[in-house]
């Protein structure tokens, strides 16, 4: 009899294990107006190509009577995107094997509402800032301009106040978010879809929010190689050195040029802007050379013709390098060049004195350090 109960026991146990920790996971999702489209459930690893951008293809659902779903299962929490062909990116979903409701508009910025695990609910809190922010923001821009319009600019001033605080409570609320979860993938997933946005105490502040445990996750070791990357280029200490090819096929490295002061310049000859910005660098290494300023280009070109080709065309008779890697420049990755053009201007010591400077500013900056 007591062998009977401990069977039936362990019966019922079974049973609500199996119950609690779902095999895989399930998508129920709900779109209006896409029958018979094809809904994407993507990964991004580099294997499925759509409109541009690689992604790996978990699962493709073809909408009926409104409805679409996925089932699959995962080892561990992986962010994919719900997206459609023709729809850049798609809405994050941060997939364990769990159950999900997924509610679909995809002509809105802010039209999915997707439900279910742990790991999404901390993303919706991030994105419940992000829509306040939205819309506030637009609604206090809106009403600046026509203050503006009316020439009512202490009004205006105001106006633009209240958005600074408006911003500056955002992020206060988004840090707060990943105190109270410091090892969710969602908090690291976060700081890596801001990178480019934030400064570096702002950065820094916040990578050290986050636990030990996710910082050896895929998006939290890439929000610390760049925070450290970042540390390490900003002004005030000594900048890496880098070797690359000149144009005539030549090497050339950092710390071999000596000058007084030496500006890095990154461009490529394919980028409007940079092209735009030549005529000033002519003037400023004209004006500045014979006092110690030293300029080394580095373009993030692909080929050498049209590089050489544009260093002839545009005047620029300084020093210059590639490794011809376009946006996989090692250079570029090591000073953490997101766009271009980019300055960084450094002293005989190879200390980073200013980054980011361009047109009147870099002048004004080269007077003070060049009189």
């Amino acid at each position: 009899m007591k062998s009977h109960i401990w069977v039936y026991l362990m019966v019922i146990l079974c049973l609500g294990a199996c119950k609690s920790t779902p095999a895989g996971f399930i998508i129920q999702g709900h779109v209006e107006g896409l029958d018979g489209k094809e809904i994407y459930l993507l990964s991004d690893v580099n294997d499925r190509l759509v409109k541009g951008k690689r992604y790996d293809t978990l699962g493709i659902s073809v909408v009926e009577n409104g409805l679409f779903s996925f089932r699959g299962s995962v080892d561990s929490v992986i962010v994919a995107m719900i997206g459609i062909e023709g729809l850049r990116g798609g809405f994050p979903i941060f997939l364990e094997n769990r159950e999900f409701e997924a509610k679909m508009d995809f002509a809105r910025m802010d039209g999915a509402v997707i439900t279910g695990g742990r790991e999404q609910d901390v993303y919706n809190l991030f994105w419940n800032i992000d829509k306040k922010l939205f819309i506030e923001g637009e609604r206090l821009r809106s009403a600046r301009n026509i203050k503006l319009q009316e020439n009512l600019f202490q009004e205006a001033e105001e106006l633009t106040r209240k958005i600074k605080d408006l911003d500056e409570e955002a992020d206060r609320q988004e840090s707060e978010v990943i105190r109270q979860n410091p090892n969710a993938i969602a908090s690291a997933y976060r700081l890596h879809s801001k990178l480019i946005k934030l400064s570096l105490p702002q950065l820094e502040e916040k990578v050290a929010l986050l636990g030990q445990k996710v910082k050896t996750s895929k998006y939290g070791r890439e929000v610390e190689d760049w925070f450290h990357r970042l540390k390490a280029t900003t002004p005030g200490v000594q900048a890496p050195n880098f070797e690359a090819m000149t144009p005539d096929g030549n090497t050339i490295s950092l710390y071999s040029i000596k000058a007084k002061y030496k500006i890095i310049e990154f461009w490529a000859s394919w980028c409007g802007p940079c092209r735009a910005e030549m005529p000033n660098m002519v003037e400023i290494y004209k004006d500045f050379h014979a006092k110690g300023l030293e300029i080394l280009g580095v373009s993030l070109d692909r080929k050498l013709e049209p590089w050489k080709e544009a260093i002839q065309k545009d005047g620029q008779s300084w020093l210059h390098c590639s490794d011809l890697k376009y946006w996989q420049s090692d250079i570029a990755r090591m000073y953490v060049i997101n766009t271009i053009p980019q300055t960084l201007v450094l002293d005989e010591n190879n200390v980073i004195v200013a980054r980011g400077l361009r047109g009147e500013e870099l002048r004004t900056k080269l007077s003070e350090l060049l009189p």
